[in-house]
C-alpha cells in the first residue's frame, strides 16, 4: 500500500479479479436470459400466426370445395348467425 492509503494498481487487480468474474457473469447470463426471452416471444408469434393461417385457409377451402361441389350454394348452417 503506498504511504498516503492509496493501494497500488497490482494489489487492486489481485484483490478485483474475483468481483470482475462475477460481474462478467452475470452480465453473460443478463444477455443469454434476455436472448432466450426474446426467441421465445418470436416462436410464440410465430406459432400463433401460423395457426390462424391455417385455420383461415381451412375455413376458405371448406366452402371453396362445399361451393364447387354442391353448385354454388353454401347452406347456412355453415353461415355464422
Amino acid at each position: 500500500m503506498a504511504s498516503d492509503g492509496r493501494a497500488n494498481a497490482a494489489e487492486v487487480n489481485e484483490t478485483d479479479e474475483p468481483m470482475v468474474a462475477a460481474r462478467t457473469t452475470m452480465t453473460m447470463g443478463k444477455a443469454r436470459k434476455e436472448t432466450a426471452r426474446r426467441t421465445y416471444l418470436v416462436v410464440a408469434v410465430m406459432s400463433s400466426l401460423g395457426i390462424t393461417s391455417m385455420a383461415a385457409a381451412a375455413v376458405y377451402y371448406r366452402f371453396v370445395w362445399q361451393w364447387q361441389m354442391e353448385g354454388g350454394e353454401i347452406s347456412a348452417m355453415e353461415m355464422p348467425r
